[in-house]
């Protein structure tokens, strides 16, 4: 067989099963490794080879004398099946046992190293495709000291051999203003970019454990074969890192985040792990138009805090697709002062639940598509806080929604019920009335079959508010048929659950005016509850929509316009019923007038040391 190398097309052809020697062929020129990419040939298709190392042209021949061809490992005599051989396009290697970056440096060729640590006050940047080796598993990493900084800018860090130990980042308590302060007294920087990618790592990139979170900003960047993709350790503050229009396949899980205030996800996509965001302590907050969770074996997104959750950053989980997960988000103690929002989300075929709330949380699940799950929400014991299911287009193989044990104050309104095959709602255990008899919870279910609408495993007292169901703005599915151990009552008014799912995204038109409601105390507490939810929206959306950035906001300041009518109004009505709940509701306002306002009805009302010491600790909190 003869073989040659061909410049313009870069690679060599191999015509026959036979042995390849190197030393006749191309040990003048090259020392290389070959990589064989192992799949399933299509027929007649060759097999290719990836040169692992290379040097540039050497006239020394004798191969116990070159260092490289001892660091690389080279057989002079492999095995190779018919295909061709990849020559990198530079044609150049360079090979370090262990490289010590101590100054601004680019790296164009290739690079082979055992170990790469980046110094402080220095600047890495790597450009093509980088190979460590593991002789020495610990130290087979590239370390990024604090104040240093690496960037991959579309190399690809790999490994000869089994795995290497992956990109470290130390931390210190703070984090660089952006990618460019290069400071010793604060954390290392990691940037990655153009569809740079890091391979055949126990943890592709991790910010140190007991150093205080290192920066990563990560965006088109592949992740693969790692045994856990990216952690994120310990930070105490607002972590500036993030993961965008990212690909990470890693068998562990694919992002790991603990004791952080979060870390911005946006569109990426995580594939095959045991858990695709394992989260504890932290807030999590995924978003964008095209995240993907998919073939994860336990979990999609898993969140556990300690309760209370200290972190008053709300956790956000939107615009995600959920795909044979076997559950897709399970999440426990996400207690923060703002409800968690799982919104605009699509889930299919989950075995098991779409969303299973375990245990003490605060959470808002609006606007989702749930297909071919279970269930789409376990609620378990969730405890006494407002949670909400709402605006869900619901086709479950079991149970819609199963709220178990202590659920105070669940409220499912406004879902789309379709195909259950046990019943759109299992109840078990305390959960309250559904709406008011000022507003219907307005659900559309399955309808007349052998599944119930809402069933009960025990003696449980709730009512449940329907409207009318000829009236005729409605199609006449809001009333549950076959009820069970509970009560229904008309109530005068009802959501509209035609906006039912993603799409469309927004949220829907309702029969009751949200500004001008009754001027009663119940239907006026409702409008402020249904205001405040969807100034939250417009605002997460002016945030997102910067090319419909007048429309919303002109939606938004007509909402929060609504919203302080409706609180004055509140305050008003409640002044001659219970003066004390009018202050409280002044007081647990975030806006200064409202303080003010409960400052005057204390003074009005005679409680002039009380109404002092209020008035102090309102100017200390302005002063502050």
């Amino acid at each position: 067989m003869t073989l040659e190398l061909i410049a313009d097309t870069r690679y060599i052809e191999i015509t026959e099963h036979e042995k390849f020697d190197f030393v006749s062929h191309i040990q003048n020129k090259y020392k290389v490794r070959l990589k064989p990419e192992f799949r399933d040939l299509e027929p007649n298709e060759l097999l290719t080879y990836t040169i692992i190392g290379q040097v540039t042209e050497t006239t020394n021949t004798n191969q116990n004398q070159i260092g490289i061809t001892t660091v690389l490992n080279l057989d002079p005599v492999s095995d190779v099946f018919p295909g061709r051989i990849i020559i990198p396009y530079n044609n150049e290697f360079i090979a370090k046992e262990d490289l010590i970056i101590d100054e601004n440096t680019t790296i164009e060729k290739s690079l082979y190293a055992e170990s790469i640590t980046v110094k402080s006050g220095a600047t890495l940047t790597l450009k093509s495709d980088v190979f460590i080796s593991n002789n020495r598993w610990q130290d087979a990493r590239i370390y990024v000291e604090k104040g240093a900084k690496l960037e991959l800018d579309g190399a690809t860090v790999s490994t000869c051999d089994d795995l290497w130990s992956g990109i470290v980042v130390e931390g210190t308590g703070i984090q660089p203003s952006n990618e460019f302060d290069l400071d010793p007294s604060k954390s290392g920087i990691l940037v990655s970019k153009n569809n740079a990618g890091i391979e055949k790592a126990y943890i592709g990139i991790s910010t140190q454990a007991g150093q205080w979170g290192g920066f990563v900003q990560a965006v088109d960047t592949r992740i693969q074969d790692c045994k856990f993709g990216v952690s994120f350790m310990k930070y105490d503050g607002v972590d500036k890192s993030y993961l965008i229009r990212c690909t990470i396949e890693a068998e562990e899980w694919g992002v790991g985040i603990w004791a952080n205030d979060y870390v911005d996800i946006r569109d990426c996509r995580i594939i095959g792990s045991v858990k695709g965001i394992d989260a504890v302590n932290t807030a999590v907050q995924v978003w964008g138009s095209t995240n993907e969770f998919i073939d994860c074996d336990r979990y999609g997104i898993r969140m556990h805090n300690t309760y209370p959750n200290a972190t008053s950053v709300r956790s956000r989980i939107r615009d995600a697709r959920f795909s044979n997960n076997y559950v897709d988000i399970k999440v426990t103690g996400t207690t923060s002062s703002q409800a968690m929002q799982v919104s605009d989300n699509n889930f299919l075929g989950t075995p098991a639940a779409a969303t299973w709330m375990d245990g003490d949380n605060f959470y808002s699940i609006e606007n989702n598509n749930f297909t071919g799950s279970a269930f789409s929400n376990i609620a378990f014991s969730n405890g006494a806080l407002p949670n909400r299911h709402t605006l869900n287009s619901i086709n479950s193989d079991a149970y819609g929604i199963l709220p178990l044990y202590q659920n105070s104050q669940y409220q499912f309104e406004q879902n789309c019920f379709e195909g259950s095959t046990q019943a759109d709602v299992h109840v078990v255990g305390e959960i309250s009335s559904q709406g008011t008899q000022f507003l219907g919870n307005g659900n559309c279910f399955t309808g007349p079959s052998n599944t119930k609408d809402i069933s009960t495993s025990n003696n449980i007292s709730f009512t449940y508010f329907h409207t009318d169901a000829q009236n005729p703005s409605t199609s006449g599915c809001e009333i549950p048929i076959n009820p069970d151990n509970y009560l229904t009552a008309l109530s005068e008014n009802a959501d509209d659950y035609s906006d039912c799912g993603t799409d469309p995204v927004s949220p829907p038109t309702t029969q009751v005016e949200l500004c001008d409601p009754k001027e009663e105390v119940d239907p006026v507490k409702a409008s402020i509850r249904e205001l405040k939810i969807r100034v939250a929206l417009l605002r997460d959306k002016l945030e997102e929509n910067p090319v419909q950035l007048e429309v919303i906001k002109a939606e938004l300041d007509e909402k929060e316009q609504c919203l302080r009518k409706n609180i004055l109004l509140l305050s008003h009505l409640l002044e001659s019923i219970n003066l004390d709940e009018a202050i409280v509701v002044l007081q647990s306002e975030p806006e200064f007038r409202y303080g003010i306002m409960a400052y005057g009805l204390m003074v009005r009302s005679g409680r002039l040391t009380e109404a002092q010491n209020y008035l102090n600790g309102l100017r200390a909190l302005t002063q502050e």
